[in-house]
């Protein structure tokens, strides 16, 4: 099952892009914290994983304090998930948070004996989505500054042994096309272009798919054929299924897109003269989150012109080997199943999940493109659906 939750293109929000400002400071005479969070966090993905570098002048009991400031005016308790590691249990403990004033909640872990000299702990963070809209655009131009206080076991209030300021990024995958031309015959020969993905967070996402489709007057091009390269196989395979959204099987290793990745998916279309008339016509690809239900993680698209070309028949692409030879042998073409196996929780999670109360403001001022490619994705998910009850 795959619901569209909301389409946020790359360029619909504009995020400052923030330097890691680490302002360690020690208060008292040997001690020291200094946390090492990434750059940006993503919204609604795993969470992500940062250290805490605490160095004592002597052996004492102590707590870290966390202060979470963000820009928006207020801030429910549960939009943050933040945890410490148990070192002695093996496992990942909850850091109770709640509201500190304006858009700012508060936490500390319990107390702990600290022997003298350096040691770390080891934290994560996760963010959810802000589901008020009012407050969406400030929370996430805002980004999030945190303070991290080193205190005595019974130390709540007057100055901390030493603290630490760091300030974050909310940010989200990208997606754009590289290497498509304006221009694309009807002519049966391939045009070769790429998508590039790209997570600029320290969050990883995950299970992620990716979709291409290609239409015009927002109605599919049914006849189109694209084809992904496989490096594995060093090969063209055909995107499946044909005259739908392409579904691109290997765009990211595992269907995960781990933290500052980077890379791209080599692709080419072919048009044959019966896939469509000439005019303008647009490439969509749409990057989803498979563990929740479908949510749009990232969308681009271009517009080209489809141009007149030789008369051809729908299947008369050649495969390649990739340094342009062609293969003799036409052998069939690899069809290879890597669809992920999700478990119980994401499945009932994804069949129980209600679309988020900030679709409507994501979308508004949207161009016609995102708008068709809302229409055509809700048709991808009635035809998974159709699937699944046959």
């Amino acid at each position: 099952m795959r619901r569209v939750l909301g389409i946020v293109a790359a360029t619909t929000m504009t995020i400052p892009a923030l330097t890691l400002v680490s302002g360690s400071t020690a208060v008292a005479a040997g001690e020291r914290v200094e946390v090492q969070f990434p750059q940006a966090l993503g919204v609604e993905a795993a969470p992500a994983e940062f250290l805490a570098k605490i160095d004592s002048s002597q052996e004492r009991t102590a707590r870290l304090f966390f202060t979470l400031t963000t820009g928006a005016k207020k801030v429910a308790a549960d939009t943050f998930d933040l945890e410490y590691f148990d070192a002695r249990t093996g496992t990942w403990k909850s850091v109770a948070l709640e509201s500190g004033g304006a858009g700012r909640l508060v936490g500390a872990t319990p107390a702990a004996p600290l022997r003298a000299g350096n040691q770390q702990m080891r934290f994560r963070l996760a963010v959810h989505e802000v589901t008020d809209p009012t407050q969406y655009k400030s929370f996430m131009v805002g980004g999030l500054t945190v303070r991290t206080e080193l205190r005595g076991a019974d130390d709540s209030v007057g100055a901390p042994l030493a603290q630490d300021t760091d300030k974050v990024a909310f940010a989200e995958p990208q997606l754009s096309l590289t290497g498509l031309p304006s221009r694309i015959p009807t002519d049966g020969a391939p045009t070769e272009f790429a998508v590039r993905l790209k997570n600029p967070t320290g969050s990883w996402y995950g299970p992620v798919g990716l979709s291409v489709r290609v239409q015009q007057a927002g109605d599919l091009v049914e006849n189109a054929r694209l084809e992904w390269y496989n490096p594995k196989l060093a090969l063209w395979q055909k995107a499946l299924p044909k005259g739908e959204d392409f579904e691109i099987l290997g765009a990211t290793d595992d269907f995960m897109l781990p933290g500052g990745y980077d890379g791209t998916q080599k692709l080419r279309l072919t048009l044959p003269s019966s896939a469509a008339v000439p005019g303008t016509g647009e490439v969509v690809a749409v990057l989803y989150d498979l563990g929740s239900g479908g949510r749009v993680l990232a969308a681009t698209g271009k517009s080209v012109q489809i141009v007149p070309g030789a008369k051809t028949g729908d299947d008369d692409v050649q495969l390649v080997y990739d340094d342009g030879r062609q293969r003799a042998d036409q052998p069939a073409e690899i069809e290879i199943d890597n669809t992920p196996t999700l478990s119980p929780a994401d499945l009932a999670e994804a069949s129980s999940r209600e679309p988020s109360s900030l679709d409507a403001q994501r979308v508004a001022g949207f161009s016609g493109l995102m708008l068709a490619l809302a229409g055509g994705a809700l048709a991808l998910a009635g035809r998974r659906r159709r699937a699944a009850r046959c």
